[in-house]
């Protein structure tokens, strides 16, 4: 078992933590930015404005995820 230091973001007046990549707790943290970006504070949390700007962020944060973030134990190294 590794012990690993928690990833945090400041959102909404809290803290959010979550662990390391290569988790979804990256995307989670990602798709924070992007509401806290597009002033997600200026609707309802039940609106369908907000309901709406937080599907895309999530889909925006998982596409990064998908693209960018890897295991490094299961990675093939060229060299």
């Amino acid at each position: 078992m590794d012990w690993v230091e928690l990833l945090s973001r400041d959102f909404a007046g809290g803290s959010v933590q979550e662990l390391p990549p290569n988790g979804q707790g990256i995307a989670t943290l990602i798709a924070l930015g992007i509401l806290e970006q597009c002033g997600i504070e200026h609707h309802h949390p039940d609106s369908v404005q907000s309901l709406h700007l937080s599907i895309e962020a999530m889909k925006l944060a998982l596409a990064d995820l998908d693209r960018y973030v890897a295991d490094e134990a299961h990675m093939e190294f060229a060299g």
